[in-house]
Parts: C-alpha cells; sequence; structure tokens
C-alpha cells in the first residue's frame, strides 16, 4: 500500500490555547470557542462583529503561542492557516486588504500579508481557506512598527457592512512548515493523497504507516479535492529521498493555488527517488497565481511519464533523462530544461521566459546522436518576449537534426543573432551544421531566407533545410569486419534514379546527405569481386528512406 505523509506542524488546532484581538483590529467580540462552524478537528474559534464596520474598524481572531516561533524557523517555511468570513461580498477588497492574516511579537506591531478580498480566492461565495504565508516575504501593510516575531498569529477582516447577529469571522488550525505532503510505495492515487489531506475522522489515515497529524483529526489544505479537481500548494513529493513511489493513474486535473505572500519555488512538483516510476494519462495542471505558479523538478533520472499532459501557466521544468512527455502542451509556463528528456510532439506556447533566452534549454552533453528526436515534430509559437524557441548549451557543438518542427512568430526579418531567432547555440567555438527536416516556419516552408539562428558565443552555424543522411555500411558476414573495397549502389525504387553510387570508405561505408521530399522506398545492391583476394556474393536490398534518413548495414557472405 502507498504511505501518506506531511511536514507541518500544529501550532494550534483551535481546540484550546489562548486566543485575543490585535490592538488596532479589536472592534470584534473576544475569540471564543465554536463547536458548529469549524472545518478541521471538533472546534474553531470565532468572534462576533458587531455593528461597526469600514476601515477603521477591523476585526480579529489571533492566537497567542505563548514563545515566539521565529528563533527556529526554517527559511523558506510558511504559516498555513484555515480562516473564515461567512460574507464574503461584505470584505473590503483584496487592494483595501479585505482579509488578512496577521503576524506579530506582540498585539501592538504587526506584520500583515493580505491574502483575500470581497473578489478574490472563493469570494464572493465565501467559505473556509487556508492561505500560505512565509512571514519572511515582505508584508503587505502593518500596524505599528511591523512584527518582530512570530508569537501572535491570526486573521484580521475588513468589512463594508456590519454585521450584528452570529459569529460570522472565524480561525481553525494554524501549522506551519515547508508545506510537503508526500506519497511513497505502491497502489496510491491523487484521490487518496486527498483524502489523507482531508482526513478529519479520527484515528489512522489512508496508507500503512501514514503520518497521523492531531490524532487523525486534520484537514492540511495542501492537496484538497473539489468537485472532481485538485486544489494544491506547498512540495508534493512523488517518492521521497529515502522511499520510492509506484503511481499508475489517469484523468487528474489539479489547480495549482494562488499564493501571493510566498516565493517561485514555493510549490514543486517533484520526484527525488531513482527507484520512482510515475506514469500519468491526461494530466492537466493550472496555476491560478503568478507569484508561485508550480514548478516540476526530476532527479536522480527516475522514470516519469506523462501522456498528453497539459500545463497552464506553470512554472519551470527541470526534467530528467528518463522523463517521457508524449505530446504535451505547455500554455504560458516558464523555462524548460530538458536533461534529455522527451517532449516530442509537444506544443510549447507563450513562454513567459525572458527576451534572448529559450523557452526549452537543451543541455546535452554531447551531441551524439545527432538526431534530436526528444523535439521531434514539436509546435513552438513566441510569446510576447522576444525569446529564442531552443537554447542549445554549450555541449552541442557537433552537427545536429531536428525533424518536423514548427516555429510560428520568431524572428524572420532582422537579421542573424537576434533576440528573437528560432535557435540558439551556447557553444563557444568550433562549427556545426544544424540540419532542419520537415520544419516550417509560421506554417510555410522554412528557408534560410526567413528563418535565422543566434550563434554570437562563438560556434559557427549553418543551416541546412530538409535535409537527410543515407548510408550504407558492408561488412563481412563471417567476422563482422569491413569490407574496404566493397561497391554500394542505391536507387529510389519509383524511377530508378541514383542516391548512393561507388566505393565504401576505410570503414565500409558509403553516405551522402540529400533534400528530403517524402518518405519513399529505395532498392540497391552490394558487391566486391575478388578485389581484396575473397570472391564475396552480391546482395541485393531495400527499404524506405523517411525524414530520419536511412542507414542499412549488409553483410556479404564469401563464395564458394
Amino acid at each position: 500500500m502507498a504511505t501518506y505523509s506531511t511536514d507541518l506542524t500544529t501550532a494550534t488546532d483551535a481546540a484550546s490555547g489562548t486566543w485575543t484581538e490585535f490592538g488596532s483590529a479589536n472592534t470584534g467580540g473576544t475569540p471564543a470557542s465554536d463547536t458548529e462552524n469549524y472545518i478541521q478537528g471538533v472546534e474553531c474559534r470565532s468572534q462576533t462583529t458587531g455593528t461597526k464596520s469600514g476601515s477603521g474598524n477591523p476585526k480579529s481572531v489571533v492566537y497567542n503561542h505563548g514563545s515566539d516561533l521565529s528563533s527556529g524557523w526554517t527559511s523558506g517555511d510558511a504559516f498555513f492557516c484555515w480562516l473564515y468570513y461567512a460574507v464574503g461580498a461584505n470584505l473590503d477588497t483584496f487592494a483595501n486588504s479585505g482579509h488578512q492574516v496577521g503576524i506579530a511579537n506582540d498585539t501592538t506591531n504587526v506584520d500583515r500579508f493580505t491574502v483575500s478580498g470581497s473578489a478574490s480566492g472563493r469570494n464572493p461565495y465565501g467559505g473556509w481557506f487556508c492561505p500560505a504565508v512565509d512571514p519572511e516575504q515582505t508584508a503587505t501593510n502593518s500596524y505599528g512598527t511591523g512584527g518582530a516575531g512570530y508569537q501572535y498569529i491570526g486573521g484580521i477582516v475588513y468589512t463594508l457592512a456590519s454585521i450584528s447577529k452570529g459569529t460570522p469571522h472565524a480561525v481553525d488550525a494554524i501549522r506551519y512548515g515547508r508545506g510537503l505532503i508526500s506519497m511513497t510505495g505502491t497502489g496510491g492515487s491523487f484521490s487518496e493523497l486527498a483524502e489523507y489531506n482531508d482526513y478529519n475522522a479520527g484515528g489512522t489515515p489512508p496508507g500503512t504507516s501514514s503520518t497521523s497529524v492531531d490524532s487523525g483529526r486534520h484537514r492540511l489544505g495542501l492537496f484538497q479535492e473539489s468537485g472532481g479537481t485538485y486544489l494544491w500548494k506547498g512540495v508534493m513529493s512523488l517518492g521521497t529521498t529515502a522511499s520510492s513511489v509506484t503511481l499508475t493513474d489517469s484523468n487528474v486535473t489539479i489547480l495549482v493555488e494562488d499564493c501571493p505572500n510566498t516565493y517561485a519555488d514555493f510549490s514543486r512538483l517533484e520526484i527525488r527517488n531513482a527507484s520512482s516510476s510515475v506514469t500519468v494519462s491526461n494530466l492537466t495542471i493550472t496555476a491560478l497565481g503568478t507569484t508561485a505558479p508550480g514548478n516540476v523538478e526530476v532527479f536522480n533520472d527516475a522514470p516519469f511519464t506523462l501522456n498528453s499532459p497539459v500545463f497552464n501557466g506553470l512554472g519551470t521544468f527541470d526534467l530528467d533523462a528518463n522523463t517521457d512527455f508524449n505530446a504535451p502542451t505547455f500554455n504560458g509556463c516558464g523555462l524548460i530544461t530538458l536533461n534529455e528528456a522527451d517532449i516530442s510532439n509537444g506544443t510549447i506556447s507563450g513562454s513567459t521566459v525572458a527576451a534572448d533566452t529559450g523557452a526549452v534549454h537543451d543541455n546535452r552533453t554531447t551531441t551524439s546522436p545527432t538526431s534530436i528526436s526528444e523535439l521531434d515534430n514539436c509546435t513552438f509559437v513566441q510569446g510576447t518576449n522576444a525569446h529564442h524557441a531552443i537554447d542549445f548549451g554549450t555541449g552541442v557543438d557537433d552537427d545536429i537534426t531536428l525533424t518536423g518542427i514548427e516555429f510560428t512568430g520568431f524572428d524572420e526579418t532582422s537579421g542573424e543573432d537576434q533576440p528573437g531567432a528560432a535557435l540558439r547555440f551556447l557553444a563557444t567555438s568550433g562549427s556545426l551544421t544544424c540540419n532542419l527536416v520537415g520544419c516550417t516556419v509560421g506554417g510555410a516552408g522554412a528557408s534560410a531566407t526567413n528563418f535565422f539562428k543566434d550563434d554570437a558565443a562563438g560556434v559557427a552555424v549553418t543551416l541546412a533545410f530538409d535535409t537527410i543522411t543515407l548510408s550504407v555500411t558492408v561488412l563481412d558476414a563471417t567476422d563482422d569486419t569491413a569490407i574496404t573495397t566493397a561497391h554500394v549502389q542505391l536507387l529510389k525504387d519509383s524511377d530508378k534514379s541514383v542516391l548512393l553510387s561507388g566505393a565504401v570508405n576505410g570503414s565500409g561505408v558509403i553516405s551522402d546527405s540529400i533534400a528530403y521530399d517524402a518518405d519513399t522506398d529505395v532498392v540497391g545492391w552490394a558487391r566486391e569481386h575478388n578485389v581484396s583476394g575473397t570472391d564475396y556474393i552480391q546482395q541485393d536490398f531495400s527499404g524506405q528512406y523517411t525524414a530520419n534518413g536511412f542507414a542499412i548495414t549488409i553483410r556479404l557472405e564469401p563464395a564458394e
């Protein structure tokens, strides 16, 4: 069975402890136990909001931890606070600090972080939500001189109209940590991960040895299911450094929660263990914000297979050689670093990378094999910045072949070495030929007059359009040594026009590059008549050249 865990530590489950208001947000009632309106555990803390409203009359429900948590704080961690306001439309706007988290070491000097407003998040519908706040980030505003520590943590509301009945403002559990939720072992699923996240029944959550937070009464706010989709923030670790995961799932839709009070790498999907194996079909991940849009990172060559995934507005992708994204779609995402991952048949549109940067960075350390098949049949559409489609790292310093790629919107008019040229080469010396086979520019056939590259780093790059390599190798069938005196003829089967004709080289090879037109059947023969002292039997052969070229090895039998 799968095992699930989290790194979150509970500061309070809102069932006990000391609760108060901040001095400058004290126009509500004294926070009190509420066993009816809780979201997790068995109670929360809520307050009446009285008859006062407007910007001069904020209310707060604040937990006093009794000691300053900042002294042992780990940089990058965040507070996760369950907050509630019953009438979302009655909050002031996000811009006017409608709903905030306050963090301080006393009730007078408070750092305030805006987390919602009348038309933000779940509002105007209202309801419980669990924002993440990194107290090391710049606060939206403050009371007094601002917070100097983390002893007092709570919710603050600025309301537009008074609500004199009930207790519309509440705070439930407050936790802190990196926001890690993990799955290890076998037989797990995203739906079970969400069940663990929201396990509020008491006892042991799903999994053989899952972390039991607050005696099994918890809602973590990290990976929650809602209406057939999952809302995610923090680090989702499929496998850990110490333990692998084997996961197979399908038809999964994930929304990355907007976390404006965190940082770029706050939400991250990661695979760390080399023995892990993750396969998901029809995965869609969409970012709801831009501060922490969700990054994807694969470590240690762990097998990671996604069939037809769709990524909307995500951050960076740091992939690995055993990553196989079959026909992926990247809409408005950040830098994709391949590390030889396969994204063939993919669509990369509207990349958010900066000008003069590649939407995809191919950082292989060698150009063998020369055919960059991991990018076959991809479509690149330039975003608003004058970025490249592909950056080739310094290890790409020999001939390469790109096949079936369409480039739309890239620099076609201003000449070489421009920020918006489709291809950039970062090798600093030498020369290479970049063969573009079946590639198109803006839907039209690529040509040397409307397709540009940036090789200003130093390597001299020649673009060759629609060329493929034909190669025939002739060996002795008895010992696989090259027959260096062999002759070869290769012809188109349709009209018998000659493609290759002549003697092989010292390695037993004859080859040439031709313009690719269409997949074409070929026929040919290889022979050697006693020039080497051995008489060989002629061998006929046939095949087909494609956009990837043609290569065949012929083994000749000695004559009796």
